[in-house]
């Protein structure tokens, strides 16, 4: 009996070390998911990143909401500030003072 409760308590130990640990390393390597509303701007100063989420392309190139996002330090008005636009169709890329989109990757929703 004291070797089945011995070995009952240890199970349940390991058990609980290894839960513990599984879930603090997904914790710390994936973070929280954030969900951001329609008509949000989101900015994460780490990166020098801007994000707007509008409900539909102000350009009206793109169907339905899109992620617009530039960076905040190109402040030179001369200048198009380089910028990421993220759809369900496409991702386009351009470079600080671009005049279009210097690199487009089509994808199929």
């Amino acid at each position: 009996m004291k070797i089945a409760l011995t070995s009952l308590v240890t199970a349940a130990v390991c058990f609980g070390i290894t839960s513990a640990t599984g879930l603090a390393s997904h914790s710390s390597t994936h973070g929280r998911g954030v969900t951001i509303p329609v008509g949000q701007v989101v900015n994460f100063p780490a990166l020098d990143l801007s994000c707007l989420y509008p409900a539909k392309d102000p350009d009206h190139q793109e169907r339905g909401a899109i992620l617009y996002c530039n960076r905040p330090s190109d402040t030179n008005p001369d200048d198009k500030p380089a910028s990421l636009l993220v759809s369900k169709y496409h991702f386009k890329v351009s470079a600080t003072g671009a005049s279009g989109w210097t690199y487009t990757v089509w994808r199929h929703p």
